[in-house]
């Protein structure tokens, strides 16, 4: 009698091993886009008081995507982790081919071309990594939320993968 993985996971041993790296994988992307917006609240709440907010917001979010997806919450976890991950890089990208856009979301000052550097906050001197260059930051959260995206469409896209009776 082999033993059984859980009572969700119905495929061969091949299909289970792909469903937790799945999983793994979204955990550690919906971790980076947490840690990275973490990071950046602290950096930003004292220079943009809005911008702060709306990373806090994603912060936070992010973490509860991220229990959801660990606990097996197929849909409010990964669900959730799309609307936070994808919701930033859009409204990055957004900041990046509107100068209006980014004008409201920055307080009515356009972006000027050293806008990439923000002044360090004690915190994230201490605590966090200081990020001096936010644009090559902006960059790489862009490729990790769209990343997390892909991931959490084919994990929601497989059949009978992570279901759960919280999902019900």
């Amino acid at each position: 009698m082999e033993p059984r993985v859980g009572s969700s996971d119905t495929g061969t041993p091949s299909k289970v091993e792909a469903r937790g790296f799945v999983l793994g994988l979204g955990a550690v992307l919906l971790l980076a886009v947490l840690y990275i917006h973490l990071a950046l609240f602290i950096t930003m709440i004292g220079v943009n008081h809005l911008l702060g907010v709306l990373f806090l917001v994603n912060t936070v979010g992010a973490l509860i995507a991220l229990i959801g997806v660990l606990k097996g919450a197929r849909w409010w976890g990964w669900a959730l982790g799309i609307v936070m991950a994808g919701g930033a890089a859009v409204i990055k990208l957004a900041m990046d081919l509107s100068p209006a856009f980014a004008a409201l979301l920055l307080g009515g000052h356009p972006p000027s071309a050293g806008a990439g550097h923000a002044p360090a906050h004690t915190l994230t001197t201490t605590v966090l990594p200081t990020f001096m260059n936010l644009k090559v930051l902006g960059t790489m959260a862009i490729i990790i939320e769209l990343v997390f995206v892909l991931v959490a469409i084919a994990a929601l896209s497989a059949r009978g993968g992570g279901s759960s009776a919280q999902d019900r």
